[in-house]
């Protein structure tokens, strides 16, 4: 029964015995951070997503330079591509974005 952990979830809550939280901490951020910024394609999947469910309810618009836009109360909204120094820099931005999750006071208390 040594190195197991008694472990209580419900939805994205965690809960356990007080000498196993600390441990549990690490592991949660780790795994999130991990599942977040393992990738590349993570990025790109969420984008996709994003503007899948832009699609389902409005126009989506294409213009003479090829920027994605919606109408909205009479007013253009440009759909914003994922930023180039992401992809460019993925491999150092993945180090800072993956830091600071696991840094993060808000991603598990």
């Amino acid at each position: 029964m040594e190195n197991q952990i008694n472990l209580y979830t419900i939805h994205d809550c965690f809960a356990s015995t007080l000498d196993t939280m600390e441990i549990i901490e690490i592991l949660v951020r780790e795994s999130f951070a991990d599942m977040y910024f393992g990738n590349k394609t993570y990025i790109n999947v969420m984008h996709e997503n994003f503007i899948n469910q832009i699609k389902s309810f409005v126009t989506v618009f294409i213009d003479d330079k090829k920027q994605e836009y919606i109408i909205v109360d009479e007013k253009r909204i440009n759909i914003p591509n994922i930023p180039i120094s992401i992809i460019e820099n993925f491999e150092q931005n993945l180090k800072i974005l993956r830091s600071s999750v696991i840094k993060s006071a808000y991603i598990i208390n």
